[in-house]
């Protein structure tokens, strides 16, 4: 089966909203056996919507997804454009109507003149419940094609679509056709020379994909045969190969992974950062149950702070400079001292654009790592992209942090 998703906003294709969800929807319908074939972000308009429409239509698609546009302002036109193209009429849900004047009319909030908008949808279409937002999604067909409208905020798309298109339109998701397995620490042309031997041994059966980003290098396995066991060999022989840079066979993010060891063998974190900014605390309280093992943490940007929060030495600053190995050893051992914590990461480098000399370039790290034996410290020269250098060093000190875990905790 075949699938279209059509995304709706001047917004997303001027670039000021990120097209979440065509990423997320494509990702769920692989689960079900339904092929993407083309994704549109058209902008709000009638002409745009309509030629979308007339384009899809043409091809023999099973399914369309459509998001955004049913707002109650007046740019969201999409309700109206599709009654146009299918020339049918609106219908008012008198249910849901009532129930949205119910809940403003609770909160003490001036009914809109424009609610009804959130409750009206094609007459030829059904009404898709609305859980967690005002604005009705639709499902409608036209000849073989089945199309579910949507609203275009994230939430109550995904809320639509795990709630009601799926259990009730798809079968049930098959995740054993596919399989994932997620590293870190090493790039993805070097991960090729080292695997690419194990999967020519299994020819044509399985596709194997790689996925990098500056946090690491998925490889997407899925299998093409009725033999599902060739892909549970293929996965266990790239296990064997790439050992600890295998963080998890899961979607689980690193510092997840790194967070459960931590919660697992009942060890606490605290983190000293100054170029990162407060971005490994974020990564790792973005967890529910961070508390568990997470004590806290110091963002000490100014030199000043690193030696009255952290007891940096000045002279230390004066003579090797913040962004040193001795700055980032006396951060991550007082941190650690600090807060009593039985591990601690430190951060400390130039993420630029500006502030790097010869000697100390824009993209140089140091990170560092404290524990009851000491510490560790180690020096990267990352992306020069302010955003990306950030990234990246978070994702290192995450995955330092997961390995020395590995290493001393391997068999607890």
């Amino acid at each position: 089966m075949k699938a279209c998703i059509i995304t709706i906003g001047d917004e997303l294709l001027q670039g000021f909203t990120l097209d979440t969800n065509s990423n997320w929807i494509s990702k769920q319908l692989s689960k079900h056996h339904v092929d993407v074939g083309l994704r549109l972000t058209i902008p709000d308009s009638d002409a745009g919507i309509h030629s979308a429409l007339n384009n899809v239509l043409d091809n023999d698609f099973e399914y369309v997804f459509i998001t955004g546009g049913l707002g109650p302002t007046h740019d969201d036109i999409t309700r109206n454009s599709l009654k146009e193209f299918f020339n049918c009429d609106l219908n008012v849900i008198d249910d849901h109507h009532e129930s949205l004047i119910k809940w403003i009319s609770q909160r003490g909030r001036k009914i809109p003149s424009n609610l009804k908008s959130q409750s009206t949808i094609l007459s030829i279409s059904t009404a898709i419940a609305n859980s967690i937002g005002s604005a009705l999604g639709m499902k409608l067909r036209s000849g073989k094609t089945t199309i579910f409208v949507m609203p275009g905020v994230p939430a109550e798309m995904k809320k639509m679509m795990t709630d009601y298109i799926l259990p009730e339109n798809f079968t049930r998701p098959d995740d054993s056709q596919f399989i994932t397995i997620r590293t870190s620490g090493m790039g993805e042309s070097i991960i090729f020379d080292k695997i690419s031997h194990v999967i020519d041994k299994f020819g044509n059966n399985i596709k194997v994909a790689f996925l990098p980003s500056h946090r690491g290098v998925n490889i997407r396995l899925k299998n093409l045969s009725s033999d599902l066991q060739k892909m549970v060999k293929l996965k266990d022989e790239i296990s064997k190969v790439l050992q600890s840079i295998i963080f998890t066979e899961d979607d689980r993010d690193l510092q997840e992974v790194t967070g459960q060891m931590l919660s697992d063998r009942r060890l606490t974190l605290s983190i000293a950062e100054s170029c990162t900014g407060g971005l490994i605390s974020k990564l790792f309280t973005d967890q529910p149950g961070s508390s568990a093992f997470l004590l806290g943490g110091v963002i000490a940007y100014h030199n000043d702070l690193k030696m009255d929060l952290l007891k940096v030495s000045a002279e230390t600053l004066e003579n090797v400079g913040a962004v040193s190995e001795e700055t980032a050893k006396a951060m991550a051992l007082n941190i650690r001292e600090i807060t009593g914590s039985d591990f601690a990461i430190s951060t400390t480098g130039i993420s630029g654009p500006g502030g790097g000399t010869e000697d100390k370039p824009v993209g140089l790290v140091y990170i560092g790592m404290s524990d009851a034996n000491g510490v560790i410290v180690k020096k990267f020269n990352f992306l020069k992209t302010r955003k990306l250098h950030r990234e990246m060093t978070a994702a290192t000190a995450i995955n330092m942090l997961r390995l020395l875990l590995l290493e001393k905790y391997s068999t607890t």
